[in-house]
């Protein structure tokens, strides 16, 4: 199999795990009801970050390092909890 096939296959078999669409998360005056659950979740800047899970539990990450991709899926993040900032839902 040369490069191209290579590239092309290892596409297809992780194409279930790129990112297709995304949201900022703004939690200034409100929690962000996200109203699906995502795929990752980009931390742009260090700080805790409390999130809803898919299984309905809520988790509090803390100090998240700046620049950390996180593959969770979510569909919340509570205002009271987050200080972390720059943060993007990944769908």
């Amino acid at each position: 199999m040369n490069y191209p096939q290579l590239a092309a296959k290892a596409a297809a078999e992780t194409a279930h795990l790129s990112a297709l669409d995304a949201v900022k998360i703004d939690v200034s005056s409100a929690d962000h009801e996200l109203g699906r659950n995502t795929r990752w979740v980009w931390v742009g800047g260090f700080g805790d970050l409390k999130v809803g899970m898919a299984s309905g539990q809520s988790v509090t990450l803390v100090n998240v390092p700046d620049g950390t991709m996180l593959p969770l899926a979510i569909n919340k993040v509570y205002r009271t909890g987050t200080d972390a900032n720059e943060v993007i839902a990944l769908f």
